[in-house]
């Protein structure tokens, strides 16, 4: 690969990486989707559980409570969701990455979106995404004051 790489020569050599592989780079894509839906199904239903149990009010009541509380995304079910999302997309981005340089499809891609939890990547990915974290926090109360 040359130092320099135009756009158009990036986009044939991508193309042409993925031929016959389509359906494996779409799954690998649809993983971080599907886990996303199921989180936020889950904690919606432990949210509106517990508001019910805590309340012991209405459903309509529990209901609204809970539509209130889970949308803030300042909760700690919130951040963890957003770290196992930031593992996910770097293992996604690592996979592809990866799959580019070699030219050779991952054979389970399922299993490479979660390849950052394995002892070679998970420390730096956490760190990133703690400091991601952090500093965006800093940045929405600076503009909050």
């Amino acid at each position: 690969m040359d130092a320099q790489i135009s756009r158009k020569q990036l986009k044939t050599e991508v193309k042409e990486t993925l031929r016959g592989h389509w359906g494996k780079a779409i799954l690998l894509n649809l993983i971080p989707i599907i886990i996303s839906i199921f989180m936020t199904v889950a904690a919606g239903i432990v949210s509106f559980a517990i508001q019910m149990a805590v309340k012991s009010t209405s459903f309509e009541s529990a209901f609204d409570a809970s539509s209130r509380y889970s949308g803030g995304g300042h909760s700690a079910g919130s951040f963890a969701f957003n770290i196992v999302a930031s593992f996910i997309y770097v293992a996604i981005s690592y996979t592809f990455v990866d799959w580019l340089r070699s030219n050779d499809a991952p054979e389970s891609a399922f299993k490479k979106a979660f390849q950052t939890f394995s002892r070679k990547y998970f420390t730096s990915t956490l760190a990133i995404s703690l400091l991601t974290y952090i500093f965006t926090a800093r940045f929405i109360i600076k503009l909050a004051n």
